[in-house]
């Protein structure tokens, strides 16, 4: 092995360990304690993944550059277990249901979230009923007229033109459009 892995896997991984423990401390606020050997499992690769990617001419330090790379991964990772947790699974395990924001507003219309929000086809409010209507009432009433305007087949111009919104203001209301507590309302069978 190389000399940055012999380093941070010393000693039973004491090093990386450490940095794992501080990068989940400070993200997270905490882990579930069987989560951890995950999480080490993760170091390793990444450890020594860094050691055969690192430049030194690029004027950061192993440390730093590892301490990025695990950061980015165990971000990754939990990024992935959550989407999971999310997910509705028959007994064989196959997702029947997935409330990540990248699936199915509605199985039914077969319309995706992300045609909703990224204008990328026209569709008729209707065709969301109970759940599109739970979800506009979540929302305040700037977050309602985009979401609808966006359903018709509005642009972001024109919505912003036609709201008389700012750019900022108009980001700040899409991203509630996308906030979990809100996508939610959509996948209620």
């Amino acid at each position: 092995m190389g000399q940055y892995v012999d380093y941070y896997c010393e000693n039973e991984c004491r090093e990386l360990n450490k940095i794992i423990n501080n990068i989940l401390q400070k993200r997270f606020g905490w882990v579930l304690q069987k989560d951890y050997d995950d999480f080490y499992d993760i170091g390793l690769q990444v450890v020594w993944k860094c050691e055969t990617s690192f430049d030194e001419t690029k004027g950061a330090t192993f440390h730093t550059y590892l301490i990025g790379c695990l950061d980015r991964k165990i971000k990754t990772y939990v990024t992935r277990m959550n989407r999971q947790k999310r997910s509705l699974r028959d007994e064989k395990g196959k997702i029947l249901h997935d409330i990540s924001l990248e699936n199915l507003v509605n199985a039914e219309s077969g319309v995706k979230l992300e045609d909703l929000l990224t204008e990328t086809k026209r569709v008729d409010v209707n065709e969301y009923s109970e759940n599109f209507e739970r979800y506009l009432n979540n929302l305040n009433k700037p977050q309602r007229m985009i979401a609808t305007l966006l359903v018709r087949g509005y642009n972001t111009q024109e919505i912003k033109d036609r709201l008389k919104m700012s750019s900022k203001d108009y980001q700040i209301n899409f991203n509630a459009l996308k906030r979990y507590e809100n996508i939610s309302l959509l996948h209620i069978q």
